[in-house]
């Protein structure tokens, strides 16, 4: 994903910390059959998640589905800093964040 195409979803969806999105220092994840992005950074085996999911609403819950897979894939843990609790907990598989 280019940065035109985040930019442009930072501005239709983002939240108070989506600009994390432009750091590229952040790592970004997308899954193909959705149009979004969760902005992260692994330090040690923990993915730090910079706020909600950017997309629109009522895909939020799949693309945080497409997250935790990928995450269990690569060994990851979920952590959080700012995604809001409705969010979080929108599906069973994402009940399992630490929260910093």
């Amino acid at each position: 994903m280019g940065n035109r195409a985040i930019i442009e979803l930072v501005r239709c969806y983002g939240g108070p910390v989506s600009h994390a999105a432009l750091d590229p220092t952040n790592s970004i994840f997308q899954d193909v059959d959705i149009e979004g992005l969760i902005t992260y950074r692994v330090i040690k085996c923990c993915a730090v998640v910079f706020g909600d999911p950017v997309c629109a609403p009522e895909i939020k819950a799949a693309l945080l589905d497409a997250y935790t897979v990928y995450c269990k894939a690569n060994s990851t843990l979920k952590c959080n800093s700012s995604i809001h609790a409705a969010c979080r907990l929108s599906t069973p598989k994402n009940t399992a964040w630490g929260v910093l």
